[in-house]
């Protein structure tokens, strides 16, 4: 049986990426902030579409 993907967690991977993305751009090497905030974006997107959260309610 395959296991069904749960999307939220795309969210809050997305956050811990870009909060270290965050981190390095201020202290350590602008490429890997700049590099790891760009995969946090990613997984954000692909966690809100995937989920629908920016789909309005009817």
């Amino acid at each position: 049986m395959k296991k069904q993907k749960n999307y939220r967690e795309f969210i809050l991977i997305g956050l811990c990426f870009l909060g270290s993305g965050i981190v390095f751009l201020s202290t350590v090497s602008r490429g890997v902030g700049f590099g790891l905030i760009a995969v946090g974006i990613t997984y954000l997107g692909i966690g809100i579409k995937k989920t629908g959260l920016l789909k309005p309610k009817h």
